[in-house]
């Protein structure tokens, strides 16, 4: 695991999570606190939609969050029915899962087994989520000014294991 447990409780987290994922158990266990959930199928939000920007900007001030977690789960349905070359993708999810494994594709069936594909796949999905948030200029204006976090948090249920790492760095959006 990642991170500085100590400073984790602390914070006031708003975790954009998967409604079908099941990941909260295992969220609440690891970081203890008031935290606020937010679900977007596959943990996907469209951060674009001025009204859901402007909305999103008034839960971060009025709440006092002071991190936003983005979190992929690997037995996640919509990376699965992608990996496994599905042709039935009708959600939006599913449709950037698809690219991303597209324009990565040579790295990701280089890897020796479904379950690293799967991590690949979920941390990229993480990345993106991250840089959709960036492309709202309500959002970043608010991250940068109220100094706010941005971490991705993996979970690996068959493991019991939750990672969690920083996105602010530069070298992690790389």
């Amino acid at each position: 695991m990642h991170l500085n447990k100590e400073t984790e409780i602390m914070k006031k987290i708003l975790f954009l999570v998967c409604p079908f994922s099941q990941s909260e158990a295992l969220i609440k266990k690891t970081f203890t606190g008031s935290h606020l959930y937010m679900t977007g199928m596959g943990g996907y939000l469209n951060f674009q939609d001025e009204k859901f920007a402007d909305a999103l900007t008034r839960i971060i001030i009025k709440e006092k969050i002071e991190a936003i977690h983005l979190v992929q789960n690997t037995d996640c349905r919509f990376i699965h029915e992608v990996l496994s070359e599905n042709k039935n993708l009708e959600y939006p999810v599913q449709n950037t899962l698809k690219k991303l494994l597209s324009e990565n594709e040579p790295q990701i069936k280089s890897m020796d087994s479904k379950h690293q594909m799967t991590i690949h796949l979920a941390s990229l999905m993480i990345k993106e989520v991250s840089a959709n948030i960036h492309k709202s200029d309500l959002l970043k204006e608010t991250i940068e000014n109220k100094k706010i976090e941005i971490n991705g948090t993996l979970i690996q249920p068959k493991a019991n294991k939750l990672s969690s790492f920083n996105l602010n760095q530069p070298s992690i959006l790389a």
